[in-house]
């Protein structure tokens, strides 16, 4: 029979929180629920952030297909995703050069509680350098191409104006021209059902597609589902009084929207350019920026990012372990 001198010092509970053997805080995963908006807004609010993963929607409807969960310790949040086989974090939200040290060091530590290997990922320029600056050649920094965020004028993208934007309105002019009676309308509750309808038509003309689908069909139930309550903006365009293409976003600072969700028929040429360009003018006038998210590398979806000429490209990086 062991004597115990070879067992694991098990971790405690106090004041709260999960305390580890070797002094100090655990990081203690949980799933994510709407309640639970307050505190990722309050982090989200305390220090400007420009990427679209700084905002609880992107987080809360993203849960099931990211495997995305949370943790609130001594007012640090820190955000996990990945699953169980490939987890990674995001950067800790509260923490500054005083306390990164620490807060990478129980990082590290859960890493290694769950032999798995250090990554943080959706990493900021400026997280780099602050990284970088607390801990000089400890880590080493991999662009991740295919999550940067592209950002354009809201200007823009509301008016097209000049011949780079020629080809966008072409595709309008030829909308307008052949569906006269179209609206565009503010998204509201009571069209959400609708909304709904016309986004499984989207999905049943693509049935052989892989899971992700299934994923971002759960990420779009939640997203309208709770429209009222994640503070969505949204616009809808009806064609023969039919909702024919839906978006929505919400503010991601003080000057830039960030576009959750934009669904439309495909088989209406210029549909996509004219609820991209009608949103951007009725919701977000009072907006500088437009940030549309990343490409996930998705070339047909880069194409079309890249045609919208975006004013700037929102780095982000994978961080490991210096080898």
């Amino acid at each position: 029979m062991s004597n115990g001198s070879n067992r694991r010092p098990r971790p405690r509970w106090e004041r709260g929180c999960l305390v580890s053997s070797k002094g100090g805080f655990l990081i203690n995963f949980r799933d994510i629920e709407l309640s639970d908006k307050p505190v990722f807004d309050r982090y989200f609010r305390q220090h400007r952030y420009d990427i679209s993963e700084c905002t609880f929607t992107n987080l809360f409807i993203w849960r099931k297909g990211y495997g995305i969960k949370w943790a609130h310790e001594e007012d640090i949040l820190f955000i996990k995703a990945g699953g169980e086989d490939m987890p990674f974090m995001l950067q800790p939200f509260g923490a500054d050069e005083s306390n990164l040290p620490r807060v990478l060091d129980k990082m590290a530590e859960w890493f290694a509680q769950n032999n798995k290997p250090f990554v943080l990922k959706g990493i900021s320029e400026e997280m780099v350098e602050m990284l970088q600056k607390v801990r000089p050649g400890y880590y080493e920094f991999q662009e991740d191409r295919n999550n940067f965020d592209y950002v354009y004028l809201r200007q823009d993208l509301s008016e097209l104006a000049g011949r780079k934007f020629s080809s966008k309105k072409n595709h309008i002019n030829y909308f307008t021209t052949h569906y006269a009676d179209y609206r565009y309308l503010p998204m509201t509750e009571e069209l959400i059902p609708a909304c709904l309808a016309s986004a499984q038509e989207w999905y049943d003309k693509r049935p052989d597609d892989h899971t992700g689908l299934e994923h971002e069909k759960f990420a779009l139930s939640e997203a309208m589902g709770n429209f009222k309550q994640l503070g969505f903006q949204g616009g809808i365009i009806e064609v023969y009084g039919k909702i024919e293409a839906f978006t929505c976003g919400e503010a991601l600072n003080e000057d830039t929207a960030v576009i959750h969700i934009e669904k439309g028929n495909t088989d209406i040429r210029g549909l996509y350019q004219m609820i991209n360009r009608e949103f951007c003018r009725h919701a977000w006038s009072d907006m500088t920026y437009i940030n549309r998210e990343e490409d996930m590398g998705i070339e047909g979806l880069r194409r079309a990012k890249k045609s919208y000429n975006p004013i700037k490209l929102m780095a982000k990086y994978e961080v490991t372990l210096a080898k």
